[in-house]
């Protein structure tokens, strides 16, 4: 199989198996798919595949800085959300973009990436938990 067909066919076909499991089970689980590296890790292969091995796992540090920054963004929205959607887009954009400078300006490697994203996880959750069980999103 060839590389071309390899990226036009997995990425979607995945994405195609998610949305369906979500139909079939509901969705919390298919936020849960969703949220899984279902179309960073295809391409990481690819990347692999392509540029190597070294290029790839710079790509996968960088896909975990966006998921950190993907924290940053739930939390900026989910705070501003009880002001209006237009606020808490842009809060949430806000706070994916200073996430982000920072993660950049701080050139962050694999290893402490991957703990700081199950941190930010972690406080994401609590944050989400508290809000929720004092009325506020």
């Amino acid at each position: 199989m060839s590389i071309l067909a390899l990226k036009l066919l997995l990425t979607p076909t995945i994405m195609v198996a998610a949305t369906l499991a979500g139909r079939r089970f509901g969705r919390a689980v298919s936020g849960w798919f969703i949220g899984l590296p279902l179309t960073s890790g295809p391409i990481a292969l690819i990347f692999a595949i392509e540029h190597g091995h070294r290029f790839a796992a710079h790509a996968a540090t960088g896909s975990l800085g966006g998921a950190i920054a993907e924290v940053g963004f739930c939390l900026g929205y989910a705070v501003a959300s009880p002001r209006g959607w237009r606020l808490a887009v842009v809060s949430g954009s806000a706070g994916f973009a200073a996430v982000a400078g920072v993660l950049e300006a701080l050139s962050v490697g694999l290893q402490p990436a991957a703990i700081v994203l199950l941190a930010a996880c972690a406080v994401g959750t609590l944050v989400a938990g508290l809000m929720l069980v004092h009325g506020g999103a």
